[in-house]
């Protein structure tokens, strides 16, 4: 008990340490270059914040963008509840991209612990990771890939570690972050796709393992 307390704690600090980073780093951006697809992204969320309704940017204003899916901007959405606009409503949506990548510590954590067994290794490598250029630039930004980030690692932690594999309770958290997924990205359909292949072949050849995974990050 005392360790698995330890553990905790640890994580506990990390993702402390790492959310102060970046979100340090993130103040130090000015917001001036907000592209279409993140400017559409904002008007679903100030629109979802103001009416708990999901509309497309089509509906609501004109941008030459495509219209992205809607998962990441009902996460934002809290953002525009307290501003308007301006360099702190910039700043708070980036802090929230800032906590959903921090919090993916944790998943990390039991996702990686059976393939190192240094502990300090284990942290750097977690560390290391969410500080990968091909996560935190986006972090910089009002995307989607946010969001998707953060719901392919959960649902990789609820339904891929070895203590939750035959547990009902996080095969059904598994199912919702995979249709989290499909309402994130294009591609985020592979998820619950995914899911529900492996289901099946699972039952069928009592075999565990997740198949068309290498697809998801696609």
């Amino acid at each position: 008990m005392t360790k698995i307390k330890n553990n905790f704690w640890n994580l506990v600090i990390l993702f402390e340490v790492l959310l102060l980073i970046k979100v340090i780093i993130s103040f130090g951006i000015d917001g001036t270059g907000i592209y279409p697809d993140e400017a559409c992204i904002g008007q679903k969320a100030r629109h979802f914040a103001k009416t708990l309704e999901l509309l497309s940017c089509k509906e609501i204003i004109q941008f030459p963008a495509v219209d992205p899916l809607p998962f990441y901007s009902i996460l934002i959405a809290p953002a525009f509840l307290f501003f308007q606009s301006g360099k702190e409503l910039f700043h708070s949506v980036l802090t929230i991209n800032n906590l959903l990548i921090c919090s993916l510590i944790f998943p990390l954590y039991y996702i990686f612990k059976d393939y190192i067994k240094n502990k300090s290794y284990l942290y750097l490598a977690i560390a290391f990771t969410l500080l990968l250029p091909s996560i935190s630039v986006y972090e910089r930004t009002w995307m989607t890939e946010n969001a998707y980030n953060f719901v392919i690692v959960w649902f990789l932690y609820f339904y891929m570690t070895k203590p939750f594999k035959k547990d009902l309770a996080n095969k059904t958290l598994a199912l919702l972050f995979s249709i989290f997924g499909a309402l994130t990205r294009p591609f985020g359909f592979i998820l619950p796709v995914a899911f529900f292949t492996n289901e099946i072949i699972n039952s069928k050849y009592k075999k565990i393992g997740l198949i068309t995974i290498p697809f998801v990050f696609g």
